[in-house]
């Protein structure tokens, strides 16, 4: 097999690699991006009864000629594929039993590769030497998807977290789900305060003129008195929502108020009708250039909410570098909140194309409830 591949082209060396590697190539299906094929080795015995190679007359000709079941006919369904040698004759392939039409491929003057369905999920993978004027392999295939779409749901069971079903190759050890639940001082969001902040793209993010104090309340509670009023924007903790447009930062919510952060590390609670609309994080990354914080693990998961174990990528975390990556879908189940991302090649600020190096899912905050995803307000 191996003086084979030498002289290939690179289509048959991959084929010829997976068959030559089955174990390699049979990764457990829990493991896999997307549904695979499943390279078994040898075929069983019926299958091996099914493929029938006898030499034949020379035909017109010197290309290859397939002879395919009409399907339009009830089955039992037979195939043929004849391949003419270098001797004059020809090598005919009769397969029986065949499920659908064949398709062989030629790989230089010498090779000839074919896959005979047998039924929805199983094949063969025949390799014919025309100089040898033989199968020289055959190969048992499966479609993998099945398997795929069962491992998918099984390894998201809390029960099967260690199983050895559900261990991939490059998986971080130990598993150790992460806490997608916000921490008391985590943020929320961000509440848009007109009164206080100026509109966005007017130089720069500025207050409001005139601007109306905001009161401040220690408890979500109607009918009490406000602790503190807000007469200027930078007593607030702040970001910016849109270009040069600035929120507070919301780090609680209850019954419409929404408990603010100050640029002091104190907090306070705003009654519903003193802030023009608050802006869930889920909302705020939509639509924007997002990107992963400095405070992101390195790690991806296999689904939302840690149903597969995580894997890691190449990412300089800890030192306040950003990575960029889109967010392609939010799942959020009571307080919990789970983001897919897509990380490209290159970043979309640097000219990157639509190469995307890795895809997964990160909770939004990280164990210490800093937030792991937020966006650039103003662009590249």
């Amino acid at each position: 097999m191996n003086s084979l591949c030498r002289s290939l082209a690179p289509a048959a060396v991959v084929w010829l690699a997976a068959s030559g590697n089955a174990a390699e190539s049979s990764v457990l299906p829990a493991c896999w991006e997307s549904p695979q094929m499943l390279y078994l080795g040898e075929p069983p015995p019926d299958l091996v009864e099914r493929v029938h190679p006898v030499r034949a007359p020379v035909n017109d000709g010197d290309g290859l000629v397939v002879h395919n079941p009409d399907t339009s006919q009830p089955p039992p369904w037979r195939a043929a594929l004849d391949v003419p040698l270098p001797a004059g004759d020809t090598l005919r392939v009769l397969l029986d039993g065949v499920s659908g039409p064949i398709a062989p491929k030629e790989f230089g003057a010498s090779l000839v590769y074919v896959r005979v369905p047998w039924g929805r999920t199983t094949f063969s993978d025949l390799l014919i030497d025309r100089s040898a004027g033989k199968i020289v392999a055959h190969e048992h295939v499966i479609d993998g998807t099945d398997a795929w779409r069962q491992a998918r749901e099984s390894c998201q069971l809390p029960e099967m977290a260690g199983d050895a079903a559900c261990r991939c190759s490059g998986d971080i050890e130990p598993w150790e789900r992460p806490r997608a639940n916000p921490e008391p001082e985590s943020i929320l969001g961000l509440l848009v305060l007109s009164d206080l902040f100026a509109a966005g793209e007017t130089g720069g993010v500025g207050m409001a003129e005139p601007v109306v104090p905001l009161p401040l309340y220690s408890a979500p509670v109607d009918g009490t008195t406000p602790v503190r009023l807000i007469d200027d924007a930078s007593e607030l903790a702040w970001r910016e929502y849109a270009y040069e447009a600035g929120a507070a930062v919301v780090i609680g919510v209850r019954d419409g108020w929404h408990r603010i952060r100050l640029a002091d590390g104190s907090a306070g609670w705003v009654r519903p009708d003193h802030a023009d609309r608050f802006i869930p994080l889920d909302a705020l990354f939509s639509g924007h250039l997002t990107y992963l914080t400095g405070a992101w693990a390195g790690q991806l998961w296999r689904s939302g909410r840690g149903g597969w174990r995580a894997f890691g990528i190449d990412h300089d975390h800890g030192h306040g570098r950003e990575t960029p990556a889109e967010v392609v879908a939010i799942e959020a189940d009571g307080d919990s909140l789970w983001l897919e991302v897509a990380i490209p090649e290159t970043s979309p600020c640097e000219g990157g194309g639509a190469e995307i190096r890795a895809r997964g899912w990160v909770p939004a905050w990280n164990r210490k409830g800093k937030l792991n995803v937020w966006f650039y307000s103003r662009g590249c």
